[in-house]
């Protein structure tokens, strides 16, 4: 028997469904949805879209800290950086404007050398 609820997703995208919780699209985030959950599938309405997750397979689980569906911690690490490394604002960053010799800190630090 299906069961029909309304649902504002967050804003990373996630959904709380019967105590789990499920990835949506990113365009779904912050967004209203009706989900229509049957025994084994949930189906996401949004906007004329709809997509259906697999209660087994698309579920996140907190225990273990890994997404169950797309892909693991060390791909998602992975192409994140990738993402960053294209970000000119992160790669600027990355390297310090000013430089000191450390011993210069230590200098100015020291009490009672």
């Amino acid at each position: 028997m299906a069961r029909y609820e309304d649902r504002t997703v967050d804003k990373n995208g996630l959904i709380r469904v019967d105590n789990a919780m499920y990835r949506v699209p990113d365009g779904f985030a912050r967004r209203n949805v009706q989900l229509v959950v049957v025994s084994d599938t949930i189906t996401v309405r949004c906007g004329g879209q709809s997509i259906i997750l697999d209660k087994a397979r698309d579920i996140i689980t907190a225990r273990d800290g890994t997404w169950s569906n797309p892909l693991s911690k060390e791909e998602n690490f992975d192409k994140k950086i990738k993402e960053l490394k294209k970000d000119k604002l992160w790669n600027r960053m990355q390297t310090p404007q000013c430089q000191r010799n450390p011993g210069a800190y230590d200098a100015a630090f020291r009490t009672g050398a």
